[in-house]
C-alpha cells in the first residue's frame, strides 16, 4: 500500500534496470524485472560468474514453461533484453541498479562506489540487503536522495512481498518510484523501518531458531515442516529454506557475524518438545508461505 503521505508525488519512468549479482537473489530479481518488461544488464565479477548468472536466469525461465507460464518465443523475448558485463560502464544508461551480492558491508559499500562513479545521478540505486543498516551501505554516495533499500523475498521471481527501506535522505520522488516498481512487478510493497532484519526476516529469525532449537532436541526435519503444515502454513521452515537457497540463509549470518550460539536459541515453549511432536495442531495458524507453493 502506498502511503498517504506520497499522495500526488509522480514516480519516475523506469525502463532499464541493472542487478549486481547474479547468484540466487539476483537471478530471481532479473527474472521479476524481465517479467515485467525491463530490460535488465547483469553485472558480475568475471565472465565466469556472468554466464553462471545469465544461464541460470534462463533455467528459471525454463522452468517456467515447463509450467505453462511461459511459451518458447515468450522465453527468446526475455532473454533478447538481458544482457551480461563485468563492466560497471554498462550501467550508465540504467535508470535503477538493484545491488544483490554477498551479504557483507565493505563488498556493498565497494559496489556503491563503483555505481556513484559510474552511474546517472538520477539513475535509483538500491540495496537488497536483508540484514545490514542500508545507511551504512550508502555513506559517502553522491546524491544520496536516489538511494533506497529494496528487500526482495527469495525466489525474487515468485515471492510477493517487497520491503522498501528508505533511509533519512530519500526523496519522496524515490520513494513513490520503490512503490510503482512493486506495483509494476506485481508485489506487495511494505514501507519497514531500518533495523536487524526489517520485518520479514526479524519474524523469520525467531521461527527459524525455534525450528532449529526442535532438530537439536532430536524432532525429524520432515516431521517439523508436517506440524507447520498441519497449521496450513504452505511450507514448512525447512521447506522454505531448500526453495530460497540455503546459500540465501547463510550468506546472511555470515554477514551479520552471527554466532552459532544465538543462531540456536531456543524459545521457552519447546521444553516439552518431546510431547507436543505427536500432536497435531487442532487450529489453523498463520499462512507464510502460500505464494511460493501455489507457483
Amino acid at each position: 500500500m502506498r502511503p498517504e503521505s506520497l499522495k500526488g508525488v509522480e514516480p519516475l519512468v523506469l525502463s532499464s534496470v541493472g542487478v549486481i549479482g547474479g547468484g540466487t537473489m539476483g537471478a530471481g530479481i532479473a527474472v521479476a524485472a524481465l517479467n515485467a518488461g525491463f530490460t535488465v544488464t547483469l553485472i558480475e565479477r568475471d565472465e565466469v560468474a556472468v554466464d553462471r548468472g545469465i544461464h541460470t536466469i534462463d533455467g528459471i525461465l525454463a522452468g517456467s514453461i515447463k509450467r505453462g507460464k511461459l511459451s518458447e518465443a515468450g522465453r527468446a523475448e526475455l532473454m533478447a533484453n538481458l544482457g551480461g558485463s563485468t563492466d560497471y560502464d554498462a550501467l550508465r544508461e540504467c535508470d535503477l541498479v538493484i545491488e544483490a551480492v554477498f551479504e557483507e558491508i565493505s563488498v556493498k559499500r565497494a559496489v556503491f562506489e563503483k555505481l556513484g562513479r559510474v552511474c546517472r545521478g538520477d539513475a535509483v540505486l538500491a540495496t537488497n540487503t536483508s540484514y545490514l543498516d542500508p545507511r551504512l551501505i550508502a555513506a559517502g554516495l553522491p546524491n544520496p536522495e536516489r538511494f533506497v533499500g529494496l528487500h526482495f523475498f527469495s525466489p525474487a521471481h515468485v515471492m510477493k512481498l517487497l520491503e522498501i527501506v528508505p533511509v533519512p535522505e530519500t526523496s519522496d520522488i524515490v520513494l513513490a518510484t520503490a512503490f510503482a516498481l512493486a506495483k509494476r512487478l506485481g508485489k506487495v510493497p511494505v514501507r519497514a523501518g531500518i533495523c536487524e532484519g526489517f520485518i520479514g526476516n526479524r519474524i523469520l529469525k525467531r521461527y527459524r531458531a525455534a525450528a532449529e532449537g526442535l532438530v537439536e532436541l532430536g524432532v525429524a526435519i520432515a516431521d517439523i515442516d508436517a506440524a507447520m503444515r498441519g497449521y496450513n502454513f504452505k511450507m514448512g521452515p525447512f521447506e522454505a529454506q531448500d526453495l530460497g537457497g540455503l546459500d540465501i540463509a547463510f550468506l546472511q549470518r555470515e554477514g551479520h557475524g552471527r554466532t552459532v550460539k544465538t543462531c540456536r536459541k531456543r524459545s521457552p515453549i519447546f521444553s516439552c518438545a518431546p510431547d507436543a511432536r505427536a500432536r497435531r495442531p487442532a487450529a489453523a495458524g498463520t499462512i507464510m508461505n502460500r505464494e511460493i507453493a501455489s507457483r
